[in-house]
């Protein structure tokens, strides 16, 4: 796993999973027919926020430090895939759409029961 830990006062209140999409084998699937290699994408999977931390804006700075790092790694998107009409918070492990929206992220694609949501990142230099 790959990711990005958020600490309080040194106790660690979220976690982000993110990392280069060819990371995550199950995206093949997920993505049918499959990533374009051609295409440096980062992946952002899911998140996870104490209930203590909960809209606080940890995962909007766990999403920002994956961008960041994504940048600095010379990927040219960000990419994650909310759920949209999740029918739990348990559903929603992903990130709310709304979320990626506020952070400059578009809809890339309509994949049945999620989206497929794009930041274009900034090269760095």
């Amino acid at each position: 796993m790959h990711g990005f830990l958020a600490y309080d006062g040194g106790k660690p209140v979220g976690w982000c999973n993110a990392a280069p999409r060819g990371s995550y084998p199950a995206l093949h699937w997920l993505m049918s027919p499959g990533p374009d290699k051609a295409e440096r994408v980062g992946s952002i999977v899911c998140f996870v926020v104490a209930s203590s931390h909960r809209s606080q804006g940890v995962a909007s700075r766990l999403l920002d430090a994956a961008c960041q790092k994504f940048s600095r790694e010379g990927l040219g998107f960000a990419e994650a895939y909310p759920v949209k009409k999740p029918q739990s918070a348990a559903w929603d492990f992903p990130g709310p759409l709304s979320m990626y929206l506020k952070n400059g992220f578009n809809t890339h694609r309509d994949a049945d029961w999620y989206l497929v949501v794009r930041k274009r990142l900034e090269t760095p230099g």
